[in-house]
C-alpha cells in the first residue's frame, strides 16, 4: 500500500445464517470519527484495498457481511492502523555524508539519514566482514 490506500483482510462469519454471503460492505473511521461505509463489496471475498485514506490519519475498519437473509451485525473494529507509506525501498540520505579520516582507536562518528518501510535493518561493514566482528 501507500499513504493513501490500505488492504485489508478478515474472516468470513462462522455463522451465515444458512446462507451464502454474497457480499460485504466495509466501515472505516479515522481516530475520533463516526464510522462510515468506505467499500461495497460484491464479492464474498474476504479482501479488499481501501482508497482514498487521508495519509497521516489512523484507521480503523470493520466489515458487515450480507446474504439473502439480510445484514450481519458490524465485526469488532480492526487495531488502528497509521495511513502511511508501507513499501518504500530503503535509501539512504546521502547529501551530508562527507569523508572524515581519524587515526586508529579514535571514536568517530557521524549520523546516517537511513529511511524506508518496513524499516530497514543496517549492518556495518568493513569489506564483507561486520564491524561489530573485526
Amino acid at each position: 500500500g501507500n499513504e493513501r490506500s490500505m488492504s485489508i483482510k478478515w474472516r468470513a462469519p462462522i455463522d451465515d445464517g444458512g446462507m451464502p454471503i454474497t457480499s460485504y460492505h466495509v466501515e472505516a473511521r479515522a481516530t475520533g470519527e463516526e464510522w462510515q461505509t468506505w467499500e461495497l463489496l460484491d464479492t464474498p471475498s474476504t479482501s479488499a484495498t481501501l482508497t482514498k485514506l487521508q495519509k497521516g490519519l489512523e484507521y480503523q475498519f470493520r466489515v458487515i457481511a450480507i446474504n439473502k437473509a439480510g445484514k450481519s451485525e458490524p465485526s469488532h473494529p480492526s487495531r488502528p492502523r497509521l495511513a502511511k507509506e508501507s513499501d518504500l525501498l530503503p535509501y539512504i540520505e546521502a547529501k551530508g555524508v562527507r569523508d572524515i579520516t581519524g587515526s586508529a582507536k579514535e571514536r568517530i562518528k557521524f549520523d546516517v539519514p537511513i529511511f524506508g518501510e518496513p524499516t530497514p535493518s543496517v549492518e556495518w561493514c568493513k569489506g564483507e566482514e561486520p564491524i561489530e566482528d573485526l
